[in-house]
């Protein structure tokens, strides 16, 4: 049996920040609506026995949803202070929240481990991957699993996690629809809230599929200008549609009591889904060393892909997910203010990293990450003295 050395060092680190970030560094219940959507899991309704939850429903009724943890930063601040008193879960709980987490993911963990067998799985299932193809998804997702805004949402108390869980399946068949279509079912069993930029995206990327280059750029021209013009007053069309009509009209409600679009200017909107994306929390925690490397990482990548693209025999299918993950993004931030944190578009990741991985710099990718969640994990450390 064969066995990844990447993917073996990619479940270590995983796991390795997974535990360090749960058990001391993340600020406790700094996570997007936390009181709402923790409150929901812990005192809500049983859920579905498809969920980890079902199995420890147990455990997640003596969790505390309470946010007591200050901290005291702001969104145009440099340096942060995180006190300790109120900041750290009980040790039950956050051993309990890492392992939902771990238990969540066990089967991609695996998957990106054990690769042969797992295809062997898969293709007798029918799905009829290539060998190549196979191991060129599961290297996009070693280096997803270790990227650490992945991590920290994929660890939040909030149905939103297993959300996430449910869109990798998404990318890795992506192509196999009946398996896509499944996912999505699920996940809007869940939240419709954010299977509505799960099916977003999928549908635009499907459509993508079956047009040349130069008409995909267009489309994506014409739906990023429409969403600019149109703004929130779309929600008024999307009203109309009856399952979406409730979201809709208390999106419209909740703009007019907020004031959303002050507090989220459209230029600031994509520097925040970029901030949320590597790190950065609800109250203001954040890294921006991190901003700076990943953006000189992004700029380089992008011109290197120029010079490579007519080389690489996935480059349609690389260019397909990047311009159907920049519509998507742009689309929402553009007509929904509340859309700019990243949580509603992590599960994209695998998408975006697969349009910028390849066999040559998949190691030196993730070695980059490691690197940077080092640095991150090193002023949350600092934050907190």
């Amino acid at each position: 049996m064969l066995i990844s050395k990447l993917g073996i060092r990619t479940v270590f680190f995983f796991i390795f920040f997974l535990v360090l970030g749960r058990l001391y560094l993340f600020p406790f219940g700094d996570e997007p609506d936390f009181e709402v959507r923790a409150q929901e899991l812990v005192t809500g309704d049983s859920q579905p026995f498809w969920t980890p939850y079902f199995y420890f429903e147990p455990l997640l009724r003596t969790f505390t949803y309470y946010n007591s943890c200050n901290t005291n930063s702001t969104l145009f601040s440099y340096w942060s202070s995180i006190q300790n008193n109120g900041c750290t879960e009980d040790i039950v709980q956050r051993l309990g929240r890492i392992a939902i987490t771990i238990f969540s993911m066990l089967p991609f963990l695996i998957a990106v481990v054990f690769r042969d067998t797992t295809l062997k799985i898969v293709n007798d299932l029918g799905m009829k991957f290539s060998k190549e193809e196979w191991n060129y998804r599961l290297d996009v997702l070693c280096i997803v699993f270790v990227f650490l805004g992945f991590i920290y949402h994929v660890s939040v108390l909030a149905l939103e996690q297993f959300v996430l869980v449910l869109t990798i399946p998404i990318f890795l068949f992506w192509g196999r629809w009946p398996v896509i279509v499944f996912m999505i079912i699920l996940a809007s069993l869940l939240d419709l809230g954010n299977s509505v930029v799960i099916v977003t995206f999928a549908s635009i990327a499907c459509l993508f599929s079956y047009l040349k280059k130069r008409r995909i750029i267009l489309i994506a021209i014409t739906l990023v200008l429409c969403s600019l013009i149109l703004g929130i007053s779309s929600l008024s069309y999307i009203s109309n549609i009856e399952f979406l009509s409730d979201k809709a009209n208390g999106m419209m409600q909740g703009e007019e009591d907020l004031g959303l679009r002050n507090k989220y200017p459209i230029f600031l909107r994509p520097i925040i889904t970029f901030m949320t994306g590597i790190f950065f929390t609800p109250s203001g925690v954040k890294v921006i060393p991190a901003y700076i490397l990943y953006g000189i990482a992004i700029i380089r990548l992008i011109f290197k892909k120029n010079t490579s693209a007519k080389k690489d025999p996935r480059s349609n299918q690389k260019f397909i997910f990047i311009a159907g993950s920049i519509t998507s993004i742009l689309s929402f931030l553009f007509i929904l203010p509340n859309y700019s944190n990243a949580k509603y578009y992590v599960f994209m990741f695998p998408f975006i990293f697969y349009a910028i991985v390849n066999n040559k710099n998949k190691v030196n990718i993730f070695n980059f990450i490691i690197i940077v969640n080092f640095i991150i994990y090193l002023h949350l450390l600092l934050y907190r003295l």
